[in-house]
């Protein structure tokens, strides 16, 4: 059955989020604000796999898709609602886990998420926390069948879970946690909204209040200086952008595919059980970096500022495999942009996994956007859920043929 609100409004709609529209944007501010402070081999990296990706969107654009059927049933929304409350539950166990790094609520109140507090939970949590705390990847993409069919009475939880995962996320110094549920909501509440004025302003209006809470609570971390914090949160994308030109025109590469594997091998338990580190540490050597201790002093064995310790996705893809790194930021983008015309076309599975890499492709200037553990978490929710969907369909069927038969 296809769901002809999806197939009138959605083609409207779903050009707002074109990767390649925000690829191009975030390119354009890249050049504006790094003029005349990286080497030409920084742009001699990314151009090339860019207007790739440019020739392929273009030539894309010509072929014909099909819109497949939107239905989500009520038993798959029951059991998202079923994950999103033991989401509540995990975020006040990590909650109550991180508040005696801190000491008091005082020191919270005024120095919740500060570098300070952040690196030495990051360092010092126990496995369990930050195992438990990756849940925070998995929860967001089980809010989106929610959103498919809306109901008022699903409102009341994710409010309590964004609260809860909010609070966390500032504590534990992972804000992007809760920026990438905000998007994923925003995203998802669009699938069956028809682009016009009014939805407009309520997007940008979001948009924009989501800006100036980052804004706000930066400058709160700033004491309260607001320019200071603009620059501080400039200083995100800025040296990580800068971290990577340095990567490139330095010639740093290191072990390979080291970061382009990490979200399989950072996987609780599952790669050392099934095998996966010890064929690659067989193959590449011993894992570069196990813990987040290592991880904050990976920057300074390349020499470079610890406090900023991301290399942009550029950076990345050069420190894994040199020059030849220009090929996994063609297939980031390629795979991406697939990803969305599936969406675009109504397919559940690539319905729930788009928002996660949108929200990456978003923060490509600073992290490594395409290979992230949300990214391959919000494939694993979206697998689940297309079993569970097909399950549930497999099910129905039954039910229909067996009454057929009792007629």
């Amino acid at each position: 059955m296809i769901n002809d609100k999806y197939q009138k409004n959605n083609p409207r709609i779903f050009g707002f989020y074109d990767p390649f529209t925000i690829t191009t944007f975030l390119l354009l501010f890249l050049v504006l604000m790094l003029w005349g402070s990286v080497g030409y081999k920084f742009y001699l990296f990314i151009l090339p796999p860019y207007f790739l990706y440019a020739l392929y969107n273009f030539s894309i654009r010509r072929i014909k898709r099909e819109i497949t059927h939107l239905f989500v049933p009520e038993l798959i929304q029951y059991a998202c609602v079923i994950v999103i409350a033991v989401g509540v539950l995990v975020n006040i166990y990590l909650i109550e886990q991180i508040y005696h790094f801190y000491g008091n609520l005082y020191n919270i109140m005024h120095y919740g998420g500060s570098t300070f507090y952040t690196q030495n939970i990051q360092e010092k949590s126990n496995q369990i926390t930050n195992i438990a705390a990756k849940v925070n990847y998995i929860i967001p993409n089980f809010i989106i069948p929610l959103l498919m069919r809306f109901k008022k009475r699903f409102l009341i939880l994710i409010l309590i879970f964004v609260i809860f995962q909010g609070i966390f996320a500032v504590l534990y110094g992972a804000r992007i946690l809760v920026t990438t549920t905000l998007l994923t909501i925003l995203i998802a509440s669009t699938y069956n909204t028809k682009l016009n004025f009014k939805v407009g302003v309520v997007i940008f209006a979001t948009l924009f209040s989501l800006s100036s809470v980052i804004i706000l609570g930066q400058s709160l971390r700033s004491g309260g200086d607001l320019s200071r914090g603009l620059s501080e949160i400039e200083k995100y994308y800025s040296v990580s952008l800068i971290n990577g030109s340095h990567v490139i025109e330095k010639n740093l590469s290191t072990q390979e595919l080291f970061w382009t594997l990490r979200p399989i091998l950072s996987i609780p338990f599952l790669p050392r059980a099934l095998g996966i580190i010890d064929l690659y540490e067989n193959k590449f050597g011993k894992l570069q970096i196990s813990n987040r201790e290592q991880d904050f002093s990976y920057a300074s064995s390349l020499g470079i500022d610890p406090r900023y310790n991301t290399f942009s996705s550029f950076g990345y893809a050069y420190l894994d495999i040199g020059w030849a790194g220009m090929l996994l930021l063609f297939l980031g983008w390629l795979v991406i942009q697939c990803i969305y015309l599936k969406a675009k076309n109504g397919t559940f599975f690539f319905m729930i996994i788009f928002p996660a890499f949108y929200t990456s492709i978003i923060d490509q200037l600073r992290t490594y956007w395409f290979f992230s553990e949300r990214n391959m978490y919000a494939v694993f929710s979206g697998i689940s859920l297309y079993i569970l969907m097909e399950l549930v369909k497999l099910m129905k069927r039954n039910i229909d043929l067996d009454k057929r038969g009792a007629r």
